[in-house]
């Protein structure tokens, strides 16, 4: 509300574009998945598999609750899309290379 409607479209572009590129990862993994069984695929598709759910339920605790002001929730939601962000980049690089 602060930054105004652009600033509030492109921060949530952002993390859409983030979440959806999550969405395809694990969608893609999916496929793989279904192909061969390899273990450490299934360690990280259930890693980003809990990243999403668990950010999922901080949007969702979000749109009923103001957390913004509370530092601690607010911090924890920053840092899972990071992590969210790094499991997409780092695998993205090793499917360009394979």
């Amino acid at each position: 509300a602060e930054i105004g409607i652009p600033g509030t479209l492109i921060l949530m572009g952002l993390v859409g574009w983030i979440m959806s590129q999550a969405v395809h990862l694990l969608w893609l993994w999916s496929q793989l998945l279904a192909k061969q069984v390899n273990p450490s695929r299934q360690r990280e598709h259930l890693i980003l598999l809990t990243y999403l759910l668990a950010f999922s339920n901080f949007i969702l605790f979000n749109c009923f609750d103001v957390s913004i002001f509370d530092f601690r929730s607010n911090l924890l939601g920053w840092i899972l899309l990071s992590a969210i962000n790094g499991v997409v980049k780092h695998n993205q690089a090793v499917l360009k290379k394979s």
